[in-house]
């Protein structure tokens, strides 16, 4: 078995492993990717989610942050007016972000 090179299948395979719980295993899958191609943020982003599977939130936020800066679609946030701070934990519903307002109206 050859590893793989490409950084977008590395997404896949962690992808893959993070869908069958094996969250650990999904973080070192994105870790490669990144590594192969640090302009990847689709690895940046799927590594938060690994991460807060794993409830280590503080290294889920540095991942989350080092997505959106490089593409900020990414953003779980609607609007621009409001940014990320941390992550405060989560749960059966999803992701509970700490985020705070730029500006006032």
């Amino acid at each position: 078995f050859q590893k793989p090179k490409d950084a977008e299948i590395l997404v896949r395979l962690g992808n893959w492993e993070m869908g069958n719980g094996r969250n650990e295993t999904a973080v070192s899958y994105f870790d490669r990717a990144a590594d192969l191609n640090p302009k990847l943020a689709l690895s940046y982003l799927n590594r938060h989610y690994a991460l807060v599977n794993l409830r280590r939130f503080g290294a889920a936020y540095e991942a989350y942050q080092e997505a959106i800066g490089l593409k900020k679609s990414l953003s779980v946030l609607p609007s621009k007016d409001f940014e990320v701070r941390g992550i405060l934990g989560a749960g059966g519903g999803g992701i509970v972000y700490h985020a705070r307002r730029l500006k006032d109206d």
